[in-house]
């Protein structure tokens, strides 16, 4: 079992999305100055939402990024906010590159890995809400079930990756999300083309019918901004 911290960012407003970026960057390198913290995590993968609204249909502009952060244990995850380093360096720097501290828009899930391919360049990430009254055993068994299925049965291969990971804990406010969902890409194009067919069209359409509150989840589009451990690439990467 793989247990996540997994935030969804925006941006210090008084940056640009380019900056940010750069600065979000620097934020993981002096993380990684501090030994006694680092042993919780396992990697890191900080996606950039391209901040394109015509790349997907529907797809947010709203955030600046994606942190999939797994850990070694649930302990480990709770604990990091309290660890003095975190709590000396780390938090103050927060505020320079983000809108607000990360604790505050992050939430903790354990992962299922429904297609097991690399780790590539590209992600479309979906932050998942359950409709009302979806209790949580239906919502699994739909979600990462049949709803997995037609997603896959629809991907002819674009799909190297397939993740489901199913929050756990108390959500922030505003982060009142039941999965996150990562669908990984080699290319930009190999992304759009799949949401742009009907197939997907149709398998997300049924999901919104009878499983996802369409209304309060959001979709991303992302690449690979830096990768702990790092991503081998297996083909050109577009965009």
């Amino acid at each position: 079992m793989t247990v996540k911290m997994i935030y969804l960012a925006r941006r210090n407003p008084t940056t640009t999305h380019e900056e940010f970026v750069a600065n979000w960057r620097a934020h993981a390198k002096l993380s990684a100055r501090f030994p006694d913290f680092l042993p919780a995590f396992t990697g890191v993968t900080q996606c950039e939402v391209l901040p394109d609204p015509e790349l997907l249909p529907g797809a947010s502009v709203a955030y600046d990024g994606v942190n999939l952060l797994p850990v070694r244990g649930l302990l480990d995850a709770v604990q990091t906010w309290d660890h003095p380093d975190a709590r000396t360096h780390l938090v103050p720097d927060e505020l320079r590159v983000f809108s607000g501290l990360v604790r505050d828009f992050t939430v903790y899930a354990v992962e299922t890995v429904l297609a097991d391919g690399p780790r590539v360049r590209h992600l479309a990430v979906r932050f998942v809400k359950a409709r009302p009254g979806l209790g949580g055993a239906e919502f699994v068994t739909r979600w990462s079930g049949e709803g997995a299925r037609a997603l896959l049965a629809a991907s002819d291969g674009r799909v190297r990756r397939l993740a489901h990971n199913h929050v756990i804990l108390d959500r922030p406010a505003g982060y009142d999300y039941d999965g996150v969902e990562e669908l990984w890409f080699d290319t930009l194009d190999a992304m759009t083309s799949f949401f742009a067919d009907d197939r997907t069209k149709s398998a997300l359409a049924a999901q919104a019918a009878a499983v996802v509150d369409e209304s309060s989840s959001v979709l991303l589009a992302t690449r690979v901004a830096l990768a702990m451990p790092a991503i081998r690439d297996t083909a050109p990467a577009a965009g």
